[in-house]
């Protein structure tokens, strides 16, 4: 007979919450439910367009906004006064909008790295690389305080137009990353989702408080005592729920894996049952948040542990 631990850890606030539940003396069971926070790659890349701090373009002074706007404008006036314009009139190409889109990243160290570029031709690709490559050092971004690698995507438009006398004139036109995307990452969100009763608290102290709530709400109505029915082997065992807080506050697209397709769907119904929340927002405007919920099933050999009690 197997003795099946299913293990909740609040890692967040180091308190460990133990659910026990004493089956028959046939099935005496222990079960532990373990909860763990979001898993976040604190090393991983961040886009510009939601990066908490910008990296700070040299001479750019103010507030987070005012910061963002600056480092903009900068970039555009250097890439104006520095594009050779005159390149579209050797190329052959048709009159009419043209666009390259250069791609870099602002190191932690603050520099231009990873550059690539697509466009109509090869050499105003090179041409635009060669640009962003003379833009200065920076003082990194940073992601909850940290320094971090910061993404950038650059459309670079020029608008070629012929004239009666066939001669060409090229606009070199920059436009601004106004990149407002569908759905966020929970761990980098900038106002994350209230949960009911956290309304009050101040804005970091809100995903505290969210993460804790939904850790609760697993806790309280994951049915325990399905692991004992479905003979798994002893060992650690995790079910990932993958799900979203979308614009309306609602928790929609689920998805679970894990080692049985039973634990998969009882983690997605305890899911579903939480409340509407106040969606989360970026600059001001509600977006998706997406979240991931791990739960670790520990299930232990009885041999093994009634074992290591006797020894004791």
């Amino acid at each position: 007979m197997k003795k099946i631990t299913l293990f909740i850890l609040f890692t967040l606030s180091s308190l460990v919450f133990f659910a026990q539940i004493k089956e028959t003396a046939k099935e005496d069971v222990i079960e532990i439910m373990e909860v763990e926070e979001e898993e976040y790659v604190e090393d991983s890349d961040v886009p510009f367009s939601i990066i908490e701090n910008v990296p700070i373009y040299p001479g750019c002074k103010g507030s987070k906004v005012e910061k963002r706007k600056c480092f903009q404008k900068s970039i555009q006036l250097h890439i104006m006064r520095k594009f050779n314009t005159e390149l579209a009139n050797t190329l052959g190409l048709d009159s009419g909008k043209k666009r390259v889109i250069v791609m870099f990243k602002i190191d932690k160290n603050g520099n231009i790295v990873d550059l690539r570029a697509r466009g109509p031709h090869e050499r105003l690709e090179k041409e635009a690389i060669r640009v962003v490559k003379l833009l200065p050092k920076m003082i990194p971004g940073k992601q909850r305080g940290r320094p971090i690698g910061v993404k950038y995507t650059l459309p670079i438009t020029l608008i070629v137009e012929e004239t009666k006398k066939e001669e060409i004139e090229e606009v070199v036109e920059v436009e601004e990353e106004d990149y407002q995307p569908e759905d966020v990452p929970f761990a980098i969100i900038e106002d994350a989702p209230i949960f009911p009763g956290c309304e009050k608290l101040d804005k970091n102290l809100r995903k505290m408080c969210l993460q804790n709530q939904i850790k609760k709400h697993v806790a309280a109505n994951f049915n325990t005592s399905l692991a004992n029915k479905l003979d798994l082997a002893s060992g650690k065992k995790r079910v990932y729920v993958v799900f979203k807080i979308n614009k309306n506050g609602d928790v929609v697209d689920l998805r679970a894996r894990g080692p049985h397709k039973r634990l998969e769907m009882e983690a997605m119904r305890v899911v579903k049952l939480l409340p509407k929340m106040i969606p989360g927002k970026l600059r001001g405007k509600p977006v998706g948040v997406k979240y991931t919920l791990p739960i670790t099933f520990i299930v232990e050999d009885s041999k093994v542990k009634e074992k290591n009690t006797n020894g004791n």
